[in-house]
């Protein structure tokens, strides 16, 4: 039968859905691209998309989602290969929520909170909060655990990563669930090891869940300790071996990425307000509750909470521990609270507007995600008039172009090779050959900061058209930046006003194509 919960989680699913179809993620070119050929060809050994470093040995750490992806969008296009991935955060929210059945489906606990409108109960068997009418969402964390994935959320490998750690999350926090299905753990992290590199993480949770675990109960069971090292030996089992570490890692502590990429840059660079009303409520109630948690439960929040505040694209996985601890908080509140008639009734007051700012910062959030996947689409940020002109045209050098587009080009520009893309901001020589770079990222960074010599990199490399954005507006964290620089200038700081096209323009290169938002620029001849 199909209740009213499951009404509610069809709705919620369906605001996902759009949302991925609209959104265009920048890696998404090179993924679709990149799971043709290996599904044909195998991985191969070196970087087959760019120009600038094609000996790199190129580790594609969630390289059977990329084959996923080619799958799903070339037979189901974006809308098919949305609905799958879009099912995941609430998937991962589902299987939380599973965990926490105790707190949920305690009856006395919703049993007088529905809500009164003009002294008199509206729709009151709808409105009535409780997991029957609305399922998991009945409590108020779940929608700011869905704001949170919902910033997030795309056609994008890292939601599986989310699946995964809320899978892990029940394993070891569900009554019962971590004697029973401890074993599999090996198995479970072979299989996330070639899914996504996010592996990691879930070993670091492992590894601190046991190790608190052992502290808590004075007593250290070696077949515990056994599970990380063959969780961590399978994770090996894959088709790059130990090049799979390397490559994450390189990512983890490349502290390049968290000043120049904007999803690896600290969570307090970005103000959203579910978050922070998230991590408010589960830091008030894991210090006020600390003696009913686990020891386990406040070490893997405080870590998830420290690696989500430095690095935002975490957040997801910090919301998956974050929730629990809020609804568990909330529960132990009740607790206290029913011991007296006005205490309870101000608990359900409370509550109740708990829950309804919750929806409204989901409804913020959403329309904030929705406006962000529009401004994402082809015409608006990619090039896609300006990719057809050099489709019709084809340079005889090479092309240097904005970084975020590195991976649109290899899916609709497959004749032409790229300067950088999203694969390669951590690529790095010790001793780059003498035709490549030791990091194009870096290399590409100074010709459009200005610190490097475009001409000379241009020459080496045979660049002879140059495709860039016109109207590039800047975001919460470069205007955060600018306001930063404009401050500093007080002191004796110079800003940095370079402009690459101003520069080329000034040097003889030539329009050949314009539009609204995108012009290529043609060297002289």
């Amino acid at each position: 039968m199909f209740t009213k919960k499951y009404l509610i989680f069809a709705i919620v699913f369906i605001v996902f859905w759009f949302k991925g179809i609209l959104f265009l993620d920048p890696d998404f070119g090179w993924r679709l691209v990149g799971g043709g050929v290996f599904a044909q060809n195998g991985l191969p050994q070196k970087d087959i998309f760019s120009y600038t470093m094609p000996t790199f040995a190129w580790v594609d750490h969630a390289w059977s989602q990329s084959i996923l992806i080619n799958y799903l969008y070339t037979r189901f296009g974006q809308t098919g290969t949305s609905f799958l991935y879009m099912l995941l955060p609430l998937l991962s929210l589902f299987i939380v929520a599973q965990t926490l059945k105790d707190y949920l489906n305690d009856k006395d606990f919703f049993k007088n909170i529905g809500f009164i409108f003009g002294g008199r109960f509206f729709f009151s068997k709808f409105l009535h909060l409780s997991p029957q009418n609305f399922g998991f969402f009945a409590g108020f964390p779940f929608w700011l655990g869905a704001s949170t994935f919902m910033i997030f959320s795309g056609v994008r490998v890292q939601l599986a990563s989310w699946l995964l750690m809320a899978i892990l999350y029940f394993i070891l926090f569900a009554k019962g669930q971590y004697k029973k299905l401890r074993y599999y753990l090996p198995v479970f992290f072979l299989i996330w090891a070639n899914l996504h590199g996010s592996f990691l993480s879930g070993l670091m949770a492992l590894t601190v869940f046991i190790l608190l675990k052992s502290y808590r109960e004075k007593h250290i069971l070696i077949s515990d300790y056994l599970l990380i090292l063959f969780s961590f030996l399978l994770t090996l089992v894959n088709p790059y071996g130990v090049g799979i570490w390397r490559e994450v890692i390189s990512s983890v502590t490349d502290s390049n990425l968290r000043s120049n990429i904007i999803e690896w840059m600290p969570a307090f660079f970005m103000f959203d307000l579910s978050i922070i009303f998230l991590m408010v409520v589960s830091f008030v109630f894991i210090f006020h509750y600390k003696s009913k948690f686990t020891l386990e439960e406040i070490g893997l929040f405080l870590l998830f909470s420290f690696q989500a505040i430095f690095t935002r694209r975490h957040l997801p996985l910090w919301s998956i521990f974050a929730v629990p601890v809020a609804v568990k908080g909330i529960y132990y509140l009740y607790q206290d609270a029913k011991r007296t008639k006005l205490s309870k009734e101000r608990f359900n007051k409370v509550y109740k507007w708990a829950w309804i700012i919750s929806i409204i910062f989901f409804v913020i959030d959403g329309n904030t995600a929705f406006s962000e996947a529009l401004k994402l689409r082809e015409g608006k940020y990619y090039p896609s008039e300006a990719v057809n002109y050099l489709s019709e045209n084809i340079p005889k050098g090479e092309i240097f172009s904005d970084y975020g587009w590195g991976g649109y080009l290899i899916w609709k520009l497959p004749a032409k090779k790229v300067f950088v893309d999203g694969r390669m901001p951590s690529w790095r020589w010790k001793n780059p050959p003498e035709a490549e770079l030791g990091s194009a990222f870096e290399t590409y960074l100074g010709i459009i900061n200005g610190e490097d010599d475009y001409i000379q990199v241009f020459n080496k490399f045979d660049i002879d058209t140059v495709l860039w954005s016109k109207n590039m507006k800047p975001g919460s964290y470069e205007k955060y930046i600018g306001r930063i620089e404009n401050f500093l200038t007080r002191f004796g700081y110079e800003e940095q006003n370079y402009d690459l096209l101003e520069n080329l323009e000034n040097h003889g290169w030539n329009i050949g194509y314009e539009d609204q938002s995108s012009i290529v620029l043609l060297a002289p001849k």
